[in-house]
């Protein structure tokens, strides 16, 4: 497996959104998506059309990323879009005091 480069996510709201250019992507075949290196490492594994080679691509997930939770994909548009949800961080109120 080739590995290539961390590459920095897209924020959303509630996720952080990885992307991979999928024009190669076999998609007839098995893509992997894993955490790997205790919660800090997305990779995404898949075949090459055409080829027996196999392609890891990793990328370093912040520190608020829930890997706890489902992690969803999808192929679109000759693209594989991946979704990791955010950690639920705690609202916070304030208060004003009023003299």
């Amino acid at each position: 497996m080739a590995n290539q480069q961390p590459s920095t996510p897209l924020h959303g709201t509630n996720s952080y959104v990885f992307t991979v250019e999928g024009s190669s992507i076999d998609v007839s075949e098995y893509i992997g998506v894993s955490v790997e290196d205790g919660g800090k490492v997305l990779e995404i594994s898949y075949r090459r059309h055409n080829s027996y080679a196999w392609v890891s691509k990793r990328f370093e997930l912040p520190q608020d990323a829930n890997t706890d939770a489902p992690i969803s994909a999808v192929y679109l548009n000759k693209e594989l879009i991946v979704s990791v949800k955010k950690l639920n961080k705690p609202k916070v109120t304030q208060y004003i005091a009023s003299d």
